[in-house]
């Protein structure tokens, strides 16, 4: 049994939860027991980090797409990468959506934009929808798989029909950078995450929002002691990075860089309750070290501290070091 080498960058429940598979930077897909905690298969097809990996609705493949240009499918009845699809052109694939039927596979891209869209069964592409003026950060399909939602650095979520094939069908404008989304299981909402830490909720009738959440105090953590910003300051841990509905619905959950998982409710849009993550699981959000006896206006002055030590040693009869408050 071993872990992966280096950071896991997502990682999927299959619909019965009794798996989950993760992704990495190390390039390699696993696929974990719930009930056992150990890993039974693992994926080293990809040759670069793997940004992305989602189970099919049958719970009998993965799949999964990387900065390597491609997206694979393994079967998880004779663990072997059975199908890979790849674009046109090169490109860097960020993030990707199986829809409800297991029958189609959308990806969007890092550096040209776009989103791509195959068959699972021929692994044919299908489509290719252009209108982001940014990387494609995350994207979604409705419970009917007929509307694809894709959220850019551009400030803006398109919808896609994918049923017609008629492209895009509307546009829904934000003040900030849209880092994630999700549709509620029954499909009769959508939540957006911006960079300035807003959750936006949108009913998929007429999609206008219906109720927002400022989250910026709910998700901020805190910091090292090597931080040169206070934890005010430090914009890094103030925006949800992943969001992701509840089986029932009536609830939100929201996490990004910082130690908490926020959980909101869908329908009052408050702040149920809040999950702090162990520090095995995000050490530099969790293990905090800090000494405000060392604090100084210009940060930490621990470093200068260790400096005049070492100097005292080396030197004993040397020169008077230089004094902080």
């Amino acid at each position: 049994q071993q872990g992966h080498f280096y950071d896991v960058l997502s990682c999927d429940f299959s619909k019965d939860g009794s798996q989950v598979c993760t992704g990495s930077a190390d390039g390699k897909v696993k696929v974990w027991s719930v009930r056992t905690g150990l890993c039974f298969v693992t994926f080293s097809e990809h040759k670069m980090p793997v940004t992305c990996v989602r189970f099919v609705p049958s719970n009998h493949a993965v799949c999964s797409c990387s900065y390597d240009g491609t997206v694979r499918l393994f079967d998880l009845v004779r663990y072997r990468n059975f199908r890979t699809l790849r674009s046109k052109d090169p490109c860097q694939f960020e993030c990707l959506a199986v829809d409800p039927s297991g029958e189609i596979v959308a990806a969007g891209t890092k550096d040209t934009f776009q989103v791509h869209l195959w068959s699972v069964k021929t692994g044919q592409e299908l489509d290719v929808f252009s209108g982001h003026e940014g990387p494609v950060s995350d994207l979604s399909f409705d419970q009917r798989g007929t509307t694809l939602a894709t959220s850019s650095w551009d400030r803006t979520v398109q919808l896609w029909d994918t049923f017609t094939g008629k492209g895009r069908k509307e546009t829904l404008a934000h003040h900030h950078d849209v880092l994630c989304l999700a549709f509620r299981p029954d499909g009769l909402q959508m939540c957006s995450g911006t960079l300035d830490g807003q959750l936006s909720f949108w009913e998929t009738k007429n999609f206008s929002v219906e109720g927002t959440v400022d989250g910026r105090l709910d998700v901020m953590g805190g910091r090292l002691s090597t931080d040169r910003r206070t934890r005010e300051n430090a914009s890094s841990g103030r925006c949800f990075t992943t969001v992701c509905y509840s089986a029932d619905g009536d609830a939100l959950y929201a996490a990004g860089s910082s130690k908490y998982v926020c959980v909101y409710s869908a329908s009052e849009y408050v702040l149920l309750s809040r999950i702090q993550l162990s520090s095995n699981v995000q050490l530099d959000g969790v293990v905090d070290k800090l000494n405000s006896r060392y604090m100084t206006e210009a940060g930490s002055s621990d470093p200068l501290q260790e400096r005049e030590e070492a100097e005292a040693q080396e030197d004993p009869k040397g020169k008077v070091g230089l004094l902080t408050p």
